[in-house]
């Protein structure tokens, strides 16, 4: 059975319509929060048009003004004016009348009683103990001054007009010709009274002129008269509800004939009176005002106790620790039982696809399973061909041609430079001066400062002091401007001398520094160096004799602690194991000496 919120026992697991477990607490949960929010909540207040309300001591303060929500009060104050509430330090909203209209001055009255409830418009609407509004009633009093001294003012027969032919009184603005009178749109409670003498049965009515009908909500009664000298009552009373203004009539019907005009069989001393005199006859009118709120119920408070968390396979329970007018609620909620993820099946989908995850597996135990597009198509890449030579080549081929590189914008055969190559790579700008490439020389033992011979050099005096050698490299060609444009400036030495291995990969035998030069005989030139570090070859030994480079500086410096110590382009150095050169500004290379 579906438990009692309110009650003292525990609740069960299921209702009628088979809800079990987290989704009947989940159920139970939400309808106590809808009863929660549909309750009266009781508030106490203070201020006069603008009202500030705060919840009684020891209640859950009101977090939002939800639609529905009713709330009483008595303000301390009469109102005079627009008035606005502010509940528990929530922003303030319009207290208006039940039609939603702004209150006037006087119908909120201090010490009385009030009931508003918030509206789907967000206002507070007093559906309970507004008093009338502060302005006068209006009313109007219409009244028949009898006019014939007797005999004959009403006849049998057809409904005839009561000869209404006074208004004394008049706030309501009533229009027309009396007997006739037009009411204006609004709710008009009307109050008939006539003296008749010499009738027998009659009855009283109110007509609508303007829609030519019967007001059915206004109900008259007549006495009757047994003789013709007797005096008779006619009264009636109801309400009338104009939307826009109306014309309306007192009409009567005198009973003519035995059974007919509707008055039955009635007859009374012996016969049936067909005349009546109408004496006086007063109708009142006034506008129909709302009744007032009646005394203010006891409110139900209703509360959050305790919260108990329980193990998964526990039912979900609601008790009620209070009474059934001050309901304390205490909640035992299970907690949602451990589960697992797994990662299942991953798919590579195209590129344009979403990607999308999805579960396999079971509730508590997800499998997830993962389709990931692949990425953007990139750009055609380049196909590097290295260097260039005859042959056929595809769109996109890259090779380098020269000091520069290019790459082929169609397939084509074509020698680049030309129109089916598009450069890639230009040309860098000069280098600074480096190394001289060396020239090659065998090293002769002999010491005689003569010519050594094509291709050779040899020491000249004990210490290697200097050198005798070949103005002819062994491959042909001339040192001349190397001796006397490189390695000398007017004169002065500005160079070193490397004796290597012909063998690229093989080891510095001797590094010395030039000091000045002799072009000595024919065919030769004699060289005075300080000797750096290293030895001499073995006679015969094939060499090769690098001069440095003269460049923009050609000055020797101490040699550095890092490969990007301080240095100028040009600049060397040597110690005992590395000669050192600065091939750019702050970036140095060296190479290791070793004897042989």
């Amino acid at each position: 059975m579906m438990p009692d919120p309110l009650g003292s026992g525990p609740t069960t697991t299921s209702d009628p319509a088979g809800i079990a477990g987290d989704a009947y607490g989940t159920r139970v949960a939400t309808e106590l929060e809808e009863l929660y929010r549909r309750a009266t909540r009781p508030l106490t207040v203070t201020g006069t048009n603008a009202l500030t309300a705060t919840t009684p001591a020891g209640s859950v303060p009101i977090a939002t003004l939800t639609e529905g929500m009713t709330l009483d009060f008595v303000p301390p104050n009469t109102n005079t004016g627009a008035m606005t509430l502010a509940v528990d330090g929530l922003s303030a909203i319009a207290l208006v009348s039940e039609d939603g209209n702004a209150l006037t001055a006087g119908q909120v009255r201090g010490g009385r009683p009030l009931r508003a409830r918030i509206h789907s418009d967000g206002k507070a609407r007093a559906i309970a103990g507004l008093a009338v509004s502060g302005a006068a009633t209006k009313t109007a009093v219409l009244i028949n001054k009898r006019t014939n001294a007797s005999g004959g003012g009403l006849t049998s027969g057809s409904d005839q007009t009561f000869s209404i032919n006074t208004k004394p009184v008049d706030t309501i603005g009533i229009s027309g010709t009396l007997p006739e009178f037009t009411l204006p749109a609004g709710a008009w409670d009307i109050d008939f009274t006539a003296v008749v003498e010499g009738v027998g049965v009659a009855d009283l009515r109110l007509w609508n002129v303007t829609d030519n009908a019967l007001v059915t909500t206004f109900f008259g009664v007549g006495s009757r008269t047994v003789t013709t000298n007797h005096t008779g009552m006619m009264t009636g009373r109801g309400r009338v509800t104009p939307a826009t203004s109306k014309t309306y009539k007192f009409v009567t019907r005198v009973q003519s004939t035995n059974g007919t005009d509707g008055q039955g069989g009635l007859s009374e001393g012996g016969g049936y009176f067909t005349t009546a005199d109408l004496i006086n006859a007063v109708a009142v009118i006034t506008e129909a005002r709302s009744a007032l709120g009646g005394p203010q119920g006891q409110a139900a408070t209703l509360s959050i106790g305790t919260v108990t968390t329980l193990d998964p396979d526990d039912p979900a329970t609601v008790t009620n620790g209070g009474t059934s007018g001050a309901a304390v609620l205490n909640f035992g909620i299970p907690r949602g039982a451990a589960g697992t993820i797994e990662i299942g099946d991953v798919t590579t989908v195209d590129h344009d696809e979403p990607a999308a995850v999805t579960d396999s597996g079971a509730p508590g135990a997800a499998v997830l399973d993962f389709s990931l597009p692949r990425g953007i198509p990139g750009p055609q890449g380049l196909n590097w061909q290295g260097p260039w030579s005859a042959g056929a080549y595809a769109q996109f081929d890259a090779v380098s041609k020269g000091t520069a590189s290019y790459v082929a914008n169609t397939a084509t055969s074509q020698e680049p430079p030309g129109s089916d190559w598009d450069l890639l790579v230009p040309a860098g700008p000069a280098g600074p001066a480096g190394i001289r490439a060396g020239l090659r020389y065998t090293f002769d033992s002999s010491t005689g400062v003569s010519n050594p011979g094509t291709g050779k050099f040899r020491i000249t005096s004990s210490g290697n002091a200097g050198f005798v050698i070949s103005n002819t490299p062994a491959g042909g060609g001339s040192i001349d401007a190397l001796l006397n444009g490189y390695a000398f400036v007017d004169n002065d030495p500005v160079g070193i001398i490397i004796v290597q291995s012909s063998d690229p990969s093989g080891s510095v035998f001797y590094l010395a520094e030039i000091i000045f030069l002799d072009t000595g005989g024919s065919g030769w030139s004699h060289l005075a160096v300080s000797q750096l570090s290293g030895s001499l070859p073995a006679n015969g030994a094939d060499c090769v004799i690098t001069f440095l480079f003269r460049g923009s500086n050609g000055t020797r410096v101490s040699p550095p602690a890092t490969a990007t110590s301080s240095g100028s382009t040009g600049e060397w150095a040597v110690d005992a194991n590395y000669f050192y050169a600065c091939v750019a500004n702050n970036t140095w290379r060296r190479v290791a000496l070793s004897s042989w």
